[in-house]
């Protein structure tokens, strides 16, 4: 009996061995891991971002453009999206994508960078694109957690299941901080990014990115002593060669979110016509480029496709529901569509922030009275950069 019950306390003991030495392998999360390679996050966060693949496809191409005025649906908004589609649940899933997947994968990254000498440049660039992904939140809902968002990254715990919300004014205040002290800290001698989809590793282009980027901010927030602070710097985007572009590829993956709408209602008995469901271009954009002859309308819009001539917007509030689309003539075939530019081109080149931009926000920093700068030259240079961009 002896033998056997030292035979089974062997056998116990050699189990209970085998089992904690791989314990913390076993119990690994993969779902939070504690390293990861920030090269490929960095793409990750920038492709998402950047391209606004995911919702953003049909939350700001389809939606967010329409309350804007820039485009509309065939027979107006008041009774289409977004005006009912874009609902509750619709907005929190927007939400959800922008914490959930990009800004915390931001985070992520910033963490993995951070303290590494060799990685300074890195975590330089991180933290700019973290402020360039969560301005977009505090500017589409105001007050929003940030100081105390991420939390369930380093475990459970009260604040991180409910981050207090940040006021607006703290976000920028704090975001303005970021981008100046990110830019005194990059270091020449050290890498980046092995694959960079804006600036291709160039330094000297992020820290343009990143002073441009605060004077966009600091001029929409009304901080006058920091716009006058960068201006006096001038260490901003200087050509349209040095403006922050996202390049779309062939891969569907990858390509263009204006082309896969495209072809999801291209009409397939007649393949050189646009399908209804894409996007038209409104009557006030419309106005706003015939008015004053700019020559960009061929760019933004195609003609109807009736006499394939006549370029003719759709008013954004008309009533679908009515007969007023009948009575104005508002058709699938005799309004415009967006311009070709965009639907039939699955590499295009998407301006991020331009140099056109800091001309303008230049001009109005001027026309305020903020800076000694002549708010005509600034304003005609962006004008021109702004059609070079579009040859």
């Amino acid at each position: 009996m002896k033998i056997k019950n030292i035979l089974l306390a062997i056998i116990i003991g050699s189990f209970i061995i085998g089992c904690t030495n791989n314990f913390e392998e076993i119990n690994e999360n993969p779902n939070n891991p504690a390293s990861s390679d920030p090269n490929y996050i960095f793409t990750h966060v920038v492709k998402e971002r950047a391209g606004e693949y995911g919702v953003f496809i049909n939350y700001n191409y389809i939606y967010v453009q329409r309350w804007v005025m820039q485009t509309t649906a065939v027979y107006g908004n008041s009774t289409m999206p977004p005006y009912e589609l874009f609902d509750q649940y619709r907005i929190k899933l927007l939400w959800e994508y922008m914490y959930s997947n990009i800004l915390s994968n931001c985070t992520m990254l910033e963490r993995f960078t951070a303290d590494k000498e060799e990685m300074v440049n890195k975590h330089q660039i991180a933290r700019i694109w973290k402020v360039f992904s969560m301005y977009f939140v505090t500017d589409l809902w105001g007050d929003a957690p940030y100081s105390e968002a991420w939390g369930l990254l380093d475990g459970y715990s009260p604040a991180a299941i409910e981050p207090k919300y940040d006021t607006q004014e703290e976000i920028y205040t704090e975001m303005l901080s970021v981008l100046a002290d990110a830019v005194t800290k990059f270091d020449k001698t050290k890498e980046s990014y092995i694959y960079d989809q804006i600036f291709d590793g160039d330094i000297d282009l992020w820290i343009k990115f990143a002073n441009s980027l605060r004077l966009r901010l600091a001029v929409r927030s009304g901080n006058e002593s920091v716009v006058n602070e960068i201006i006096t710097a001038n260490n901003l985007m200087s050509s349209h060669d040095e403006s922050a572009m996202f390049q779309y590829l062939e891969s569907q993956n990858w390509w263009n979110p204006y082309y896969g709408i495209h072809l999801n209602s291209m009409n397939k008995q007649q393949p050189e016509l646009t399908g209804t469901s894409v996007i038209k271009i409104s009557e006030l954009m419309v106005r706003q480029l015939v008015g004053t002859n700019d020559p960009r309308i061929k760019i933004y819009a195609q003609p109807i496709e009736t006499d394939n001539k006549t370029i003719r917007g759709v008013p954004n509030l008309m009533n679908s529901n009515k007969k007023e689309n009948q009575a104005m003539q508002m058709g699938v075939f005799s309004t415009s569509y967006i311009g070709k530019y965009f639907t039939r081109n699955p590499s295009l080149t998407k301006p991020l922030l331009s140099y056109a931009e800091v001309c303008f926000l230049r001009a109005e920093a001027a026309f305020r009275g903020w800076t000694s700068e002549d708010a005509q030259t600034w304003y005609e240079k962006g004008v021109k950069a702004a059609m070079e961009m579009y040859d």
